[in-house]
């Protein structure tokens, strides 16, 4: 298995099923911390980061620079209002939802969940697997298309 390179400050989707529901959301603060670990501040207010628990399995897509449209549609909304996983491909893997097209796709494992300034949560992942596609380009983070 080749090593997880790098990714850059770029969008994020994690995503996943729980009791059947579909979770999912845009994170543009995520970072490796090691070669096989990723941290990411997901909102407090977000469904997504509330129905997380350590243990679980959940999908890590690092979009590519041509899904700005994914990552602004994951944005929006809440997922107990909207079926996220219509808005674009997936591929599903048991309780791990990946998007499909992604310049990385991660199968992760929650390790650690701390409350971050009162609200949010850091959430810390084991990368279990990845997909790397090194002939796409990070969305980058800061292209107001991706938000």
């Amino acid at each position: 298995m080749s090593s997880l390179k790098a990714f850059n400050c770029g969008a994020s989707i994690v995503a996943y099923i729980k009791d059947g529901h579909h979770y999912g959301m845009t994170c543009a603060w995520a970072m490796m911390i090691d070669f096989d670990q990723i941290a990411m501040l997901l909102g407090g207010q977000a469904k997504t980061s509330n129905n997380l628990e350590v243990g679980m399995k959940v999908g890590v897509s690092s979009l590519a620079s041509d899904q700005a449209d994914v990552s602004s549609s994951f944005g929006r909304g809440h997922s107990d209002a909207i079926d996220k996983f219509a808005l674009a491909p997936m591929e599903i893997k048991g309780n791990i939802a990946l998007v499909k097209g992604a310049k990385v796709k991660m199968e992760c494992t929650v390790t650690r969940i701390e409350e971050f300034a009162g609200k949010d949560k850091l959430v810390f992942l084991h990368v279990d697997s990845f997909e790397q596609d090194d002939s796409k380009e990070f969305l980058y983070g800061y292209d107001p298309a991706a938000y």
